[in-house]
């Protein structure tokens, strides 16, 4: 058995001794559709950054390491070409003890392909032309870039390194900027951007579906050229704003997906900007320093240039606000919006002092708020006649405050996953995850992955009512999304928790095939 052994252990072994009392650990990774050993992987076992242990599998998928202090381990990763393995954290424990051999099999998911061709509305190739892939993973339905790619002189490409799931399939031949001083003279043609396989908006798209694996195959585009518009507007800025101020001009989306094209604004000296190349659409177009964003104004783009768009960047007044902890507990840490949806910027924090925080630079939207005090959770949000359940506030830049009310009487959740055979589960991903008018409140959901012995353990888990699941596929980012749970509400287990009292729950596995099928159609 070939068999390539990399081991970084206590200073003692750094010095050439082995551990007086050790064990050791083997197992297989294989192919998570065909079953087959993979060769060339390499595993890492972890247990702080003084005991770390590395072994590469043999032609046959297996590998063995030896020599090891004993102690609980984690997968740290798993790398190999081609294959992917969703990474686990907290990583999922296997005891090593003295004069044993743990054994640890792993599953590794096989990548695929997509590609194509893109060409224009005579059939001649386009080169250079931009192709991406999103996957739907994101809550509420959005997506996420995945991969991405260009065509060559052939007007071909090839995304690779996919993972399974649904995508969104987009291609788009970005418009070459005029040099600057350059006098336009007529229109300027292009391409529009077009989602897969005909639609110039992401509501036409098709879902394209990638299996494990595989290789799918013409996804072509023909992209129609067309006249590109033209936006010209003035801007003025506070003198508090700190940064070079910088306008560009996004793709509007309600749904929290990737915006995928964004075209930068001429700036002029004397405040006024221009944007190149609009194909027709609706655009936010944004005044932004530093990563914040400080105007926003909303335009469509019909069968002309726009003229006269007006930012006007003025610092927002700030969010301030109170934190209470019922108990009566003095608080440490910070408060957070993050924002929900594309077209805001970054998320922003405000330090707790004396159960007090002042949160500056938040442009009007949407934000998601969360505690970082330790151990509590939010039991009430009120920003000004908002009563926000869902865990969402909208600021509308009036400096209304925001009240918020902790509690710290979490409570710890623990059981086991099985399968329908009652045999127990290694490494399953368990999400406990909020019911009823809280169900969108992510802040409140926990996750945890089954030990050896295919136990868990949830610490700090708010009062209430909830569904705990187990997936067979640990790549379930959309288990977030109450509408994706609710596919699977006949298999997970009810739990209510009361404060302070520490609960156990037996969950069945839902097992990976049923979870891929869900993702497809989700």
């Amino acid at each position: 058995m070939k068999l390539i052994v990399l081991m970084v252990v206590s200073s003692a072994a750094a010095l050439g001794q082995a551990p007086t009392k050790s064990g050791a650990v083997s197992g297989v990774i294989t192919d998570a559709v065909s079953h087959q050993g993979i060769r060339h992987v390499t595993v890492t076992l972890l247990r702080n950054p003084t005991y770390v242990y590395e072994a590469r599998t043999d032609d046959a998928g297996r590998f063995q390491i030896a020599n090891i202090e004993p102690g609980k381990y984690g997968v740290n990763s798993v790398r190999g070409d081609g294959y992917w393995y969703p990474q686990r954290f907290p990583f999922v424990g296997y005891t090593v003890s003295e004069d044993h051999e743990t054994i640890v099999n792993l599953e590794m998911m096989p990548l695929g392909t997509i590609s194509g061709r893109v060409s224009d509305d005579g059939g001649e190739p386009l080169v250079d032309a931009q192709v991406a892939a999103m996957e739907y993973t994101r809550p509420a339905g959005g997506t996420g870039l995945a991969k991405g790619a260009m065509t060559d002189d052939r007007g071909e490409y090839r995304i690779y390194g996919v993972r399974p799931g649904r995508y969104m399939v987009r291609a788009w031949l970005a418009p070459t900027p005029l040099p600057k001083g350059t006098l336009r003279v007529g229109p300027t043609t292009g391409y529009a951007p077009q989602y897969f396989p005909y639609g110039l908006d992401r509501s036409e798209a098709s879902p394209v579906s990638m299996p494990a694996g595989q290789e799918v195959g013409s996804i072509d585009f023909r992209l129609r050229r067309s006249r590109l518009f033209q936006l010209r507007g003035t801007f003025t800025i506070d003198e508090a704003v700190v940064g070079e101020p910088k306008i560009w001009t996004r793709s509007c989306q309600s749904d929290g997906g990737a915006v995928m094209e964004s075209y930068p604004a001429s700036l002029g000296s004397s405040g006024g900007f221009e944007v190149q190349g609009l194909p027709i659409g609706r655009y936010c177009v944004s005044l932004e320093a530093l990563g914040t964003r400080f105007a926003t104004e909303r335009i469509e783009i019909t069968d002309r240039d726009v003229e006269g768009v007006r930012l006007e960047g003025r610092v927002p007044p700030p969010i301030v606000g109170t934190v209470i902890d019922r108990s009566g507990k003095e608080l440490r840490g910070s408060v957070a919006l993050a924002p929900v949806g594309s077209e805001a910027v970054k998320t922003m924090l405000g330090q707790l002092q004396d159960g007090k925080f002042s949160i500056a630079n938040v442009p009007p939207g949407d934000y998601r708020v969360l505690v970082m005090t330790g151990f509590q959770y939010l039991v009430s949000i009120r920003y000004g006649a908002q009563d926000a359940l869902d865990g969402i506030i909208h600021v509308s830049g009036q400096g209304t405050p925001l009240e918020l009310e902790v509690a710290s009487d979490s409570s710890k959740v623990g059981g086991s996953v099985r399968t329908e055979d009652d045999k127990p589960v290694v490494g399953a991903t368990v999400t406990i995850a909020p019911v009823g008018r809280r169900e969108n409140r992510i802040d409140l959901i926990r996750m945890a992955y089954t030990d050896e012995a295919g136990r868990f353990s949830v610490p700090n888990v708010a009062t209430g009512d909830y569904q705990v699941f187990a997936w067979g596929d640990a790549d379930v980012p959309m288990a977030i999304d109450p509408r994706f749970r609710a596919m699977f509400e006949s298999r997970a287990a009810s739990l209510s928790v009361i404060g302070g009292a520490a609960s156990n729950v037996e969950v069945k596995l839902i097992p990976a095939d049923a979870v891929r099928q869900a993702k497809e159609r989700f």
